[in-house]
Order: structure tokens, then C-alpha cells, then sequence
């Protein structure tokens, strides 16, 4: 097993040297390293998170290198100072849980986390589910089991918060079934009449299978996106508000008559990748994907309708790269970044190393990063 640190001091900016290609174009984009504020545990990729409340992220699990995957957690708080600057510390809840896993999903609903499904790295893929207390923290009954997802166990599965209300879709299963997987579920979260929650399956998935996808919401719409099936990358792009989904533009160059992807080419497509929203200087929120097993970034603008006719947006455009990085996390706390934005922290992954730093993107700034050979 390898890892690596960066060792950088306070809130600095870092030079880049993780990209490929010749062009001369200068991206917008900035990405922070955040230093002492890095990730606390050991580095590791493919871990589960949530945020409870808007201002505490909790990473689980993960894998390290190790044949066992981890079951510690930890959790980073966010607060503001007297100025309106942001800072953040990470501590060990010492509440792990119960089975270790990675690739696994975590999603936040009433004030409890919930983490379910996932891979021991070995054989065994899961399909039960828990849910977190933050009140007890620190004791036996900070964990309790639940319902466990219906039909196959999976990993690399997607899971989204769409209008306060929870869903999993796609994945992969091992074993005589393998397969790639297209259903789509909805939480239902444990009360007093069923304490142990439920699910239900939805008869309107979204129209490929895919696992290792990612997700962010913008008004009321969750944007799916990215991931893999058996026939390889999905450039298919939808989204959903809740009753149907709608389909986007793809998320390649496929169209010679317009000119809007002309600089998509294959570089969108991605496994393992992570998804957020921001509202970076402007006042319209938008969608960002980057890292993954490419280091690319892209920003999206949601589309504008008039009727049926698309007046503007469901247009990608590239921001500054990040790294290659499989299985990072991205938590994100509105309000806690600038101008009033969300405050978007992204760190661990893997690419040959597992790691354990942590990095704010500044959608709108200048590229400090020495990376304008992005390809």
C-alpha cells in the first residue's frame, strides 16, 4: 500500500503538474490546497459521506490498500469567524461502523445519516443499511440497523436528496448475477409506526444502467451523470425532479452541426468522479464534475426553457483540472463559502496512492495553479 500527504502550509495555492497536451487556452478556475485543514484519518478512497445540519460532514469507510475495508469515521465541522471566513476541523467520532465497507453510499435525511450497501473488497457485496445519531455520538447506540435495500446487494451505486427525500439508483453486483444495474428506490425514513424505515421502487428509472455515476441537484432537478456499463463509458444525461426524468444533451461531442461541444470530445466521460453545485460569482447555481479516472474539470449551466424550446444552457464548459482520482469525496456546506456560496471541500482518492488531502475550487477566480496545458 501506498499513501501520500501534501504537506502545504495554511490556506496556500500549489502548482499542478498532473496534466497532459498543448493547448494554449487559459481556463477559469482556481483549486486551493487547504493544508493543516486536511482530511484526519488515513488516507483512503472510495469512503461514504453525508452532511447533517449544513455545517458537519462525515466521512465512513473507504478502502486503504488493505484486503479489510475501514469502519472508523470522521467528522469535519465548519464555522465562520467574525469577518465571514470559513474554517474547518476534522475529529474521530469513534463511532465506526458496525461492518466495514467501500463503495458504499451515505445520504442524510431528518438530522440522521445513513450509510448502506458496499464491498468488503473481497467477495462479499451488501445490501443492509444503517442509520446514524449525532446525539450519540460516541456510544453503542450511535449506529442502528434498518431496512436493508430490496432486491440485489451492490456497490458503486448512486445516491441523491432530491426535495428532502432520498434515493438510490444503478450499481454493480458480483457473483452468478453480475451485472450492471438500472432500478431506482426511495427512502423512507424510520418513525414511530416503522421504525425501521423502508424503500420503495420506483417504476421510472432513468434509461441506462450505469454504476459509478455521479449526481448533483440545482433547483429542484437532480443532474445523473458519468459512470460505466457493460458497454463502457454512458454519455446518456438526464435529469429528475422527483416524478420524471427528462433527457439532456449527451455528454460527448456527437452533433458536427453544433458548435456547443465541439470541445467535449471524450473528455466528460468518466467512472468514479465526484458531482457538486455552486453558484460561483453569478447568481445561477451550476453543476461541476471533475477528477474520477481523469482529472478534467467541467462546469454545466442548467437549461432555460421557452415552452419546449431550449433558449439557453445544457452546456458543459471546462474549468481548470484537477487531479486523477478515483473514488475522492466532495461535502458540501451552503452558505460557508464566498460571497455566501457553498463551501465545497474534496479530498482522499486514489491514483497509484491513496491520499489524504483536501482542496477548495474557486469556480470564478484566476488559474494560479500553473495549469494551462489542460488537454
Amino acid at each position: 500500500m501506498k499513501t501520500v500527504k501534501q504537506l502545504i502550509l495554511g490556506l496556500a495555492v500549489v502548482a499542478f503538474a498532473a496534466c497532459s497536451g498543448d493547448s494554449e487556452e487559459e481556463l477559469v478556475g482556481n483549486w486551493v490546497g487547504t493544508g493543516t485543514g486536511d482530511f484526519g484519518g488515513v488516507a483512503r478512497a472510495y469512503a461514504a459521506t453525508f452532511v447533517i445540519g449544513d455545517t458537519a460532514g462525515y466521512v465512513c469507510g473507504g478502502d486503504n490498500g488493505y484486503k479489510t475495508p475501514r469502519r472508523d469515521m470522521w467528522v469535519v465541522k465548519v464555522k465562520k469567524d467574525g469577518y465571514g471566513v470559513s474554517s474547518w476541523s476534522w475529529t474521530n467520532t469513534n463511532d465506526s461502523i458496525p461492518l466495514g465497507r467501500q463503495r458504499a453510499v451515505g445520504f442524510s435525511v431528518n438530522g440522521k445519516g445513513y450509510v448502506g450497501t458496499g464491498w468488503d473488497g473481497d467477495e462479499v457485496v451488501m445490501n443492509d443499511f444503517w442509520e446514524y445519531d449525532p446525539t450519540k455520538q460516541g456510544t453503542t447506540e450511535a449506529w442502528r440497523k434498518i431496512a436493508s435495500l430490496p432486491g440485489v446487494a451492490r456497490y458503486d451505486a448512486t445516491a441523491f436528496v432530491l426535495k428532502g427525500e432520498a434515493y438510490i439508483t444503478g450499481g454493480y453486483t458480483k457473483g452468478a448475477d453480475k451485472e450492471y444495474l438500472q432500478d431506482l428506490w426511495k427512502f423512507v425514513p424510520p418513525s414511530s409506526g416503522n421504525p425501521d424505515g423502508g424503500w420503495i421502487a420506483v417504476n421510472n428509472p432513468p434509461s441506462k444502467k450505469r454504476s459509478s455515476a455521479v449526481a448533483f441537484v440545482i433547483d429542484g432537478w437532480v443532474y445523473l451523470c458519468t459512470g460505466k456499463n457493460a458497454s463502457g463509458n454512458v454519455s446518456e444525461f438526464q435529469r429528475f425532479d422527483g416524478t420524471k426524468w427528462e433527457p439532456l444533451r449527451p455528454i460527448k461531442s456527437y452533433d458536427e452541426d453544433n458548435d456547443y461541444d465541439d470541445e467535449y470530445g471524450q473528455k466528460l466521460l468518466r467512472t468514479n468522479a465526484v458531482g457538486f453545485s455552486m453558484k460561483g460569482s453569478g447568481t445561477t447555481e451550476k453543476g461541476y464534475i471533475t477528477a474520477g479516472n481523469t482529472n478534467t474539470t467541467w462546469e454545466y449551466e442548467p437549461p432555460v426553457y421557452s415552452g419546449n424550446r431550449l433558449v439557453s444552457g445544457d452546456v458543459w464548459i471546462q474549468r481548470t483540472a484537477f487531479f486523477t482520482r478515483n473514488g475522492a469525496f466532495a461535502l458540501s456546506f451552503p452558505g460557508y463559502g464566498s460571497n455566501g456560496d457553498n463551501l465545497v471541500l474534496i479530498g482522499t482518492g486514489q491514483s497509484g496512492y491513496y491520499y489524504e488531502d483536501l482542496w477548495v475550487f474557486q469556480p470564478e477566480a484566476e488559474n494560479k495553479t500553473n495549469d494551462d496545458s489542460v488537454n
